[in-house]
C-alpha cells in the first residue's frame, strides 16, 4: 500500500512540473529575436583576412587585417605550413592588424590564416617572388 502511494505522489509530480513549466518550443531559445522583436544573439558575420601586399619581393613583410571575430578576444595568426602562431587580440569590433615580425625570405605562396586554437578560421595567400 505505501509503495502505491509514493506511486501515486510521484505521478502527480511529474505531471504537475510538466503543466507548470507550460509548453516547450522545438524552435527558437527564448529572446532569440525574430519577428522585429530584437534581443537574441547578433547577426553571424563571416571572418575576413586580408594580406597585403598579397605579392611581396623576397626579404619583404606582410600585414594581415582580420575582420568579423568576437569583440576583445585573442586569436592566432599564422602561416599555414609552420609551427610559429602569433597572439593577436581584436578591439571592441572583432579587428586587428599584425605586422608579421619576419621576412617573407623563400619564394612561393603561403596560406596565412588566423585561427581560435586549432581551428582556421579564414585563410589568404601570399605569394613571395
Amino acid at each position: 500500500m505505501r509503495f502505491k502511494n509514493v506511486l501515486v505522489i510521484a505521478t502527480f509530480m511529474i505531471a504537475f512540473s510538466i503543466v507548470a513549466a507550460g509548453p516547450v518550443s522545438a524552435g527558437k531559445p527564448a529572446g532569440a529575436g525574430g519577428g522585429g522583436k530584437g534581443g537574441g544573439k547578433p547577426p553571424r558575420t563571416s571572418v575576413t583576412l586580408v594580406a597585403t601586399p598579397s605579392t611581396v619581393d623576397v626579404g619583404g613583410y606582410v600585414v594581415v587585417d582580420g575582420a568579423g571575430l568576437q569583440a576583445n578576444s585573442t586569436y592566432y595568426v599564422g602561416i599555414n605550413s609552420t609551427l610559429e602562431w602569433y597572439q593577436v587580440p581584436t578591439n571592441a569590433e572583432g579587428k586587428f592588424s599584425y605586422a608579421f615580425p619576419q621576412q617573407f625570405n623563400w619564394p612561393g605562396t603561403y596560406s596565412i590564416c588566423v585561427a581560435a586554437g586549432a581551428t582556421p578560421l579564414a585563410c589568404t595567400p601570399v605569394t613571395v617572388q
